[in-house]
């Protein structure tokens, strides 16, 4: 583990480079980050900044519009982690939100790290730490029942199961009982990937490695490929298995579509959700407004019109679990 205590006074040139920047191809995207960096290692996706731009948009539509209600029932809020945190746009705008003393930042790749570093400069009035280690093999930095809120947004699907458990276990460890642990997932039992760099083929993510990997291959995204295996998608049934045997106390399956693009990006496959508001859903909010959500797959592909309909039948029936559990992106509210 190493604790990354460097400062930086270049924020100007990472933010240009992130949000206003446009990249002509991935060779020159990997030599421009070698050279504000200094690193040999590029990024575990290689996007361009329009990507950065969006995530930037994402988190903040996701933070004031989904989790608001959610995050202002939780007191005191005084430190805040942001596991697997890529640039910690999700965490930094909960720490913008809220009166909070320290943010941690933890990732495996150091590049990460360093583009969090520099747009946490930001945060003047916070103690910010950005820590370099291997979720679910190594132990979290921080003393029982420390943490008031943790965030993991669209990267625990990177562990294995053993590994998704460990970190369960940790997580339970460290968060406040008053505190809350919010996951985001692309769900396996959707009918199709969700993940940008794959085609968007039925239950891409059950088929066998050799399978996939040829369809890739094929498909021009080779050169794409991140560093890490993508194989480890699961249902929403195993994930909460799994806080099950972590001995989560309290789990709320949440919908929103504030966590997806509004419009399509060069680098991705996935549909976007175009001119949308926001919309946010349990299982236990007015039926109406849970069928709001799922029209929103009615102006999209095929495939997820076909969803919209099932999910809407699984409702109007009184299923409204089995049509929450296949829904394509879950976001768990978790408290131990």
């Amino acid at each position: 583990m190493v604790i990354r205590g460097e400062i930086f006074d270049s924020r100007g040139q990472i933010k240009k480079f992130l949000l206003g920047l446009q990249l002509e191809n991935v060779e020159n995207y990997k030599q421009q980050f070698q050279e504000i960096f200094g690193y040999q290692q590029y990024p575990l996706h290689v996007y361009t900044y329009e990507y950065w731009r969006a995530r930037e948009k994402i988190a903040e539509r996701f933070i004031k519009h989904g989790l608001s209600n959610y995050l202002s029932k939780i007191e005191p809020i005084d430190t805040v982690l942001d596991l697997a945190c890529g640039g910690a746009f999700f965490g930094r705008n909960i720490v913008q939100s809220f009166d909070v003393s320290e943010f941690w930042c933890i990732d495996i790749n150091p590049l990460q790290l360093d583009m969090a570093q520099k747009l946490n400069l930001e945060l003047t009035h916070v103690d910010t730490y950005e820590v370099q280690l291997n979720l679910g093999k190594d132990s979290l930095p921080f003393s029982s029942n420390s943490i008031d809120i943790a965030i993991m947004i669209n990267s625990i699907y990177y562990l294995e199961n053993s590994r998704k458990l460990k970190l369960f276990k940790e997580v339970g460890r460290c968060i406040r009982p008053s505190g809350m642990f919010i996951f985001s997932i692309e769900n396996s039992l959707y009918w199709r990937n969700t993940h940008p760099y794959f085609p968007s083929v039925p239950c891409f993510w059950l088929y066998p490695k050799k399978i996939a990997e040829k369809i890739l291959s094929r498909k021009g995204f080779s050169e794409k490929l991140p560093k890490f295996d993508l194989f480890f998608h699961e249902s929403a049934p195993n994930y909460l298995r799994l806080l099950r045997k972590a001995k989560a106390k309290k789990t709320t399956i949440f919908l929103t579509n504030t966590l997806e693009y509004d419009k399509m990006l060069a680098d991705h496959e996935s549909f976007p959700f175009p001119n949308n508001s926001p919309i946010e859903v349990t299982i236990n909010s007015q039926k109406r407004k849970i069928i709001k959500y799922f029209n929103i797959f009615q102006h999209r592909s095929f495939g997820d019109k076909i969803y919209s309909k099932f999910a809407k039948c699984m409702i109007y029936l009184k299923l409204r679990r089995l049509a929450f559990l296949t829904a394509p992106r879950i976001v768990f509210l978790v408290q131990f």
